[in-house]
């Protein structure tokens, strides 16, 4: 860089560009002086050097804490996600459940039927379809799909019920039917008929229960089918005291990192400030007391107190300075080689 453009360029411009470039200078450094840091700062000196290994340091260690921190939330999210999904997402089975002893990754063996070996055999009068014993008669096509949705239906208003969403597990059979007639989507058949004779042939399924009330026929399911989010949510009221624990492990962490996280700041501000006093009185023979380098640390800090322990840290600890104690003063001194 051009030291002439340089010593053109007004004392105010050259104290901002340092402190871009993380130099703090003496507030009366002169014109030279200041042109010299800027140079030493875009060649990459030994303080250059310095600065970028410490900031790459902490920012390791800071960098080291979260990535930990978001694994950890990382692991515990899944195995959260692979219990509800091994508990109510189960994958797709083919094979129904015995009758007699129903465990395992099955299907339910449906009502009207007995299962064995993996296979469903169905009442006498009753057919095998969408995995339901429907009562078999010249219908039976179209009624397996209306059944099996207006099951589908009960369980769902079961779950909302369950899950608070809603104030009611009944729906009426009128409801029933006008769900069913907008579902269908059969062509040139009776479909009032069809959908009255599917919602009478709920009778037949023991999962489906129905009863009376102001002369309406409410009709419901013992199974539920709930939300996602309401079945965590009941997993997490299920285990109220680990999910406590968890959130105060969690707000405890995000406290630590933001507690190390000002710390390692002001520790590399601190590195910057002793790094820029080593440079500004290297030819300096008379030591620096308490009182100077707090006066300095002001152009950098309005409130040089909450700096100054991190500074004497620093100071302390850099081979570049001499400590030592005048009249009781403690006192320090740069011109070390």
């Amino acid at each position: 860089m051009n030291n002439d453009y340089l010593s053109a360029v007004p004392r105010g411009q050259l104290f901002d560009a340092l402190k871009k470039l993380g130099v703090t200078p003496r507030y009366d450094a002169p014109q030279e002086e200041l042109v010299n840091l800027i140079k030493q700062k875009i060649q990459g000196t030994d303080i250059q050097r310095d600065k970028e290994l410490l900031g790459e340091t902490f920012d390791h260690h800071l960098d080291s804490i979260v990535n930990k921190l978001f694994i950890a939330l990382f692991v515990a999210l899944s195995a959260i996600v692979l219990i509800i999904a091994f508990n109510y997402l189960k994958p797709s089975k083919k094979l129904f459940c015995d009758s007699e002893n129903p465990t395992g990754l099955c299907i339910k063996c449906p009502s009207n039927a007995i299962c064995s070996e993996g296979k469903a055999k169905c009442h006498e009068g009753f057919k095998l379809m969408h995995r339901r014993c429907i009562y078999d008669d010249d219908d039976s096509i179209y009624i397996s799909s209306l059944y099996e949705y207006e099951i589908k239906l009960l369980e769902k208003q079961a779950g909302r019920f369950d899950c608070r969403l809603d104030k009611t597990k009944y729906i009426t059979r009128n409801d029933l039917l006008i769900h069913l007639i907008r579902h269908s989507k059969f062509k040139n058949v009776d479909i009032e008929y069809l959908s009255n004779k599917a919602v009478d042939h709920l009778v037949y399924e023991n999962t489906i229960g129905n009863v009376t009330e102001d002369n309406q026929e409410l009709y419901y399911s013992t199974n539920m089918q709930k939300p996602i989010s309401c079945i965590v949510r009941q997993e997490i009221e299920s285990h109220i005291f680990l999910t406590i624990s968890i959130s105060i492990i969690l707000l405890s962490t995000a406290i630590y990192i933001y507690v190390q996280s000002v710390k390692n700041n002001r520790r590399k501000q601190s590195f910057l400030f002793v790094q820029s006093m080593i440079n500004s009185y290297r030819n300096h023979h008379i030591p620096v007391n308490e009182d100077t380098i707090r006066s300095n640390l002001v152009s950098i800090d309005p409130n040089p107190d909450s700096l100054m322990p991190y500074v004497l840290e620093e100071l302390r600890r850099n081979p570049k300075v001499k400590t030592s104690y005048i009249c009781g003063s403690l006192t320090f001194r740069f011109d070390q080689k």
